[in-house]
């Protein structure tokens, strides 16, 4: 059975493939259909289901039937988006990255101009930068705040403040870890949110760690 989710992702990747291919940006449709430029922007930024009445005039100016705009039919002839015209509409691709690839993809000399055609993306709104990625939440240690299995959006090129959100590779540890950083003077401190391991409180970052990046934003995800 499909899933609120897939029906919300199927069109926004049409909506973007097609905005792209006719070399359109949200406004322009917005103006061209009638459309609110706001429910353009979610349909883009994949944050609601749409009804059918709002979808007929984008579906109309494209030519297009309903069921090819919502993805359950092949549009022919149709190329990919890119992050250049996403990033022109206010929105830009990010890879959804294994957690025990994060490490190797923050390396600066890792090269990632061009990544796996089969790998995932996710829709980041907030302006990043191109080594930004997405990952999956793999453990409760920031609940309640951050879910396990939620998609968080992290970027190596955004400096961490106090009280900021971070990945961080510990020497100690295998994977990087997901933690609350906490600036006290000379000192950085890690800390969890989860109530079940207050008991650890803040673990101090040493000069063998490394910093890999700052957290963006968070994506819900409903039905998983």
């Amino acid at each position: 059975m499909t899933t609120e989710i897939e029906v919300i992702n199927r069109l926004k990747d049409t909506m973007l493939r097609l905005l792209f291919d006719r070399d359109i940006n949200v406004n322009e449709l917005a103006q061209q259909t009638g459309v609110s430029r706001a429910t353009v922007q979610r349909i883009v930024h994949g944050n609601l289901l749409v009804r059918d009445k709002s979808l007929q005039p984008i579906a109309d100016f494209f030519k297009i039937t309903l069921e090819q705009l919502k993805g359950n039919e092949p549009i022919f002839g149709l190329s990919d988006y890119k992050n250049e015209l996403a990033k022109e509409i206010g929105v830009q691709r990010v890879p959804l990255l294994n957690w025990d690839a994060i490490e190797e993809w923050c390396n600066p000399s890792h090269t990632h101009a061009s990544v796996s055609s089969d790998i995932a993306f996710v829709i980041a709104e907030s302006p990043v930068s191109d080594d930004a990625f997405a990952a999956k939440i793999i453990d409760s240690a920031m609940e309640p705040v951050f879910s396990k299995g939620c998609r968080a959006i992290f970027d190596p090129e955004k400096t961490p403040k106090d009280r900021s959100y971070v990945l961080v590779k510990l020497a100690t540890e295998k994977l990087p870890i997901f933690r609350q950083l906490i600036l006290n003077g000379e000192n950085k401190l890690l800390k969890p949110l989860s109530p079940d391991l207050a008991q650890y409180g803040v673990q101090p970052l040493s000069t063998h760690d490394t910093m890999l990046a700052s957290l963006v934003e968070v994506k819900l995800q409903f039905n998983e």
